[in-house]
């Protein structure tokens, strides 16, 4: 069962289902952001609806939390609140006033008239029934022959992922390329894993040298079909999305009425970031959020990379190459600064890394990008890595 919320203007109130909504009306916005942060997971035990005015509250558990979300409709808009406690604390979100906390006590009985009473609530009189209500599921009946195009489009993105996690096995093949350049008369094998390479049965350097060769040549086939069908399956992805793009931009995104705090324009006189050097590359790092969009706004060009930890918290790191791309032995030395600067220790260090130019910032959460054609390569930490820098300030 889905629970489809009119966002106001057209459409207020709310409405039961059994069909999803198409992805293709997914579309990205704060109340969406907002719905997922604090109700995804949510088991709902009680939604009841007021008798004085138009308010919806949903009460639900959450772990330990015990939370009431409330949906208020004003006339043409939307007020919506949200209470979140435990048996220690609790905090309040209003859309038109924000986020403040609360005793847990209090929180508990609090009601729709004691959140909305101040905006009108229980001001409304109940005229008739209308004749013919709006049938949420008639309307969206209309998106699904997207469905079907949907699914091929899930499929490729697995296919791609896995792509990407195969394609991820051959950054360990540049550890393998280093051993044509030292003596193999007495070695057995090379390499590990994958990329290992016996020498069973070959005598002599030359012999164990040119069978390497053969092996790598191999693998470096492998990795550009591999990147072959991965840049096709790319393009069929983005063509369907830019469809999907098409499709979202006929529809207006309705806000629920929500608080909006005017920034003070200031001038940044001092930035506490990082700057260091790397040969003749210039680099940028920054530890909080403001300092991540401070470098990337200020310092960055669109060819220069960005470098970050893949699944945990770090700071961005620009490098201004000039045009250049980025080695295994730049980026274990610049991996390895990128961890100690900001204060982690980690042995192995998976690194993603992409250009500016496959940057974008979040709306409303600063610090926070997305990105896309992403490189993914996992490295062991250098504890040398500061005397290979030229400078750090």
């Amino acid at each position: 069962m889905y629970l489809y919320l009119g966002r106001g203007v057209t459409y207020q109130g709310f409405d039961l289902g059994t069909n999803k909504v198409p992805p293709s009306l997914r579309i990205q916005d704060k109340f969406l952001q907002f719905a997922r942060h604090n109700w995804r997971g949510m088991l709902v035990v009680a939604a009841t609806v007021s008798e004085n005015d138009r308010v919806l509250t949903l009460q639900g558990k959450m772990g330990p939390f015990t939370q009431k979300a409330f949906f208020f409709w004003r006339g043409r808009d939307l007020f919506f609140a949200n209470i979140r406690l435990d048996e220690h604390q609790a905090e309040l979100f209003t859309s038109w006033e924000g986020k403040r906390s609360l005793d847990s006590e209090l929180a508990k009985s609090i009601g729709p008239g004691d959140l909305f009473r101040e905006l009108g609530f229980g001001g409304v009189e109940f005229g008739q029934q209308k004749s013919k209500d709006f049938n949420f599921e008639e309307y969206i009946g209309q998106f699904n022959s997207d469905d079907s195009e949907s699914s091929k489009r899930t499929r490729d993105e697995k296919t791609l992922a896995k792509m990407k996690k195969e394609l991820t096995r051959f950054n360990s093949l540049s550890l393998i390329e280093r051993f044509v350049n030292i003596d193999l008369e007495k070695q057995r094998s090379v390499g590990e894993g994958r990329f290992k390479v016996s020498f069973v049965g070959l005598e002599g350097h030359f012999k164990k040298r040119e069978f390497l060769f053969d092996k790598i040549k191999a693998w470096r086939k492998s990795k550009s079909r591999l990147e072959d069908r991965m840049s096709t399956i790319e393009a069929k992805i983005s063509s369907k999305n830019g469809s999907k793009s098409e499709l979202s931009k006929k529809f207006k995104i309705v806000q629920p009425i929500w608080k909006v705090e005017k920034k003070k324009s200031k001038i940044v006189t001092e930035q506490s970031h990082i700057e260091f050097s790397y040969g003749e590359w210039n680099c940028f790092l920054g530890r909080t959020a403001q300092e991540n969009d401070f470098i990337r706004k200020e310092k960055a060009k669109k060819n220069d990379w960005w470098i970050h930890l893949e699944g945990m918290k770090s700071g961005h790191l620009i490098i201004k190459t000039n045009g250049s791309s980025l080695n295994y032995d730049d980026l274990q030395i610049l991996g390895s600064a990128l961890v100690e600067l900001c204060g982690q220790a980690y042995a192995d260090i998976p690194l993603i890394f992409t250009q500016v130019k496959n940057l974008k910032g979040v709306k409303g959460i600063a610090g926070t990008v997305t990105y896309k054609k992403e490189k993914h390569l996992k490295i062991i930490f250098d504890p040398a890595w500061r005397q290979k820098l030229t400078s750090i300030e």
